[in-house]
């Protein structure tokens, strides 16, 4: 799973910047409206290619294995997707209170 996402990460990269370049079409850039959009301003439209790469990895797993890890597959699946927006959440209300200022 890693390695695909590594690779997949990579080719975007290689594609945007190789021969003049061709920066459009990444899949980053399609995760404005999800909740990985709290995860672009640290790691950019490559790390959010690559979250996307790896959720697919996850869920292209679950759905064709059928094994005991199923579950784990997809509970990892909808954490990748929770998480960035409940660190926001909670970030966002402790500034409100001014516990991190």
């Amino acid at each position: 799973m890693l390695l695909f996402s590594s690779l997949w990460c990579l080719s975007e990269a290689l594609r945007s910047t190789l021969f003049g370049g061709f920066p459009w079409l990444l899949i980053g850039t399609t995760q404005i409206d999800t909740p990985l959009k709290y995860l672009a301003p640290w790691f950019g439209v490559y790390g959010l290619s690559f979250f996307c790469a790896f959720a697919s990895a996850l869920l292209t797993i679950a759905v064709h294995k059928n094994t005991l890890k199923r579950p784990y597959y997809l509970i990892a699946f909808v954490l990748l997707f929770l998480t960035p927006s409940l660190g926001k959440k909670t970030i966002g209300l402790a500034l409100k209170k001014n516990l991190l200022l």
